[in-house]
């Protein structure tokens, strides 16, 4: 698998947290978050934002950062919501998404930014947050009740069959070899200084 360089080819998905609903403690409602950044650089694909996949990309044996962004909080008492975490696969990262606003006393008419940004308290949405590992955002809420919580983000590579790949303690996967690659779907982290090691 490894090249004449010691360089191993890696194809990779990461996607954000989403950002949590925010809240209007008073008629009308809170925007919703907004969802988790996406990167990729599988060919054919698409990257965040509609971008063309991102460039190839070759890693050395080593170990690198594995880390799965958790949803951002839902808010109440007419707050906003909490950005969404970062999601990372070695040097690639993507932004957590944007809390949702609340429209109360005429403050914070926009949602934070972030891989996507929350939506302003005009365009709120009631429903629940993305769900898990899809870094979706979270819906915004009205009066007593709390916006829902964004969605987790996920990471999922793709190396050539027989790529030694292991994972430290804190790390959830599961993978699966698809043709001529081993996939990792890697799902939660338990910290943010998990490591994935390749070779």
């Amino acid at each position: 698998a490894w090249g004449p360089a010691g360089g191993v080819s890696v194809e990779y998905l990461v996607i954000a947290g989403g950002g949590g609903g925010g809240n209007y403690y008073s008629q009308g409602r809170g925007s919703g978050g907004g969802a988790g950044g996406y990167r990729c650089n599988v060919v054919g694909e698409n990257s965040g934002g509609g971008a063309s996949a991102e460039a190839s990309f070759t890693v050395i044996p080593g170990d690198y950062r594995i880390t799965i962004g958790a949803g951002g909080a839902g808010a109440t008492g007419g707050n906003q919501g909490s950005n969404g975490s970062n999601s990372q696969f070695a040097q690639v990262v993507s932004v957590g998404g944007g809390g949702g606003s609340t429209g109360n006393d005429g403050n914070s008419a926009h949602g934070f930014g972030g891989g996507s940004g929350g939506g302003s308290a005009e365009s709120s949405g009631t429903r629940d947050g993305g769900t898990v590992n899809k870094g979706g955002g979270g819906g915004g809420k009205s009066d007593s009740s709390t916006g829902a919580t964004g969605g987790s983000g996920v990471v999922i590579f793709n190396v050539p069959t027989g790529t030694t790949v292991s994972f430290s303690g804190g790390v959830t996967q599961t993978s699966a070899t698809v043709g001529s690659n081993d996939v990792y779907t890697v799902t939660a982290t338990s910290t943010t200084s998990e490591t994935v090691t390749i070779g």
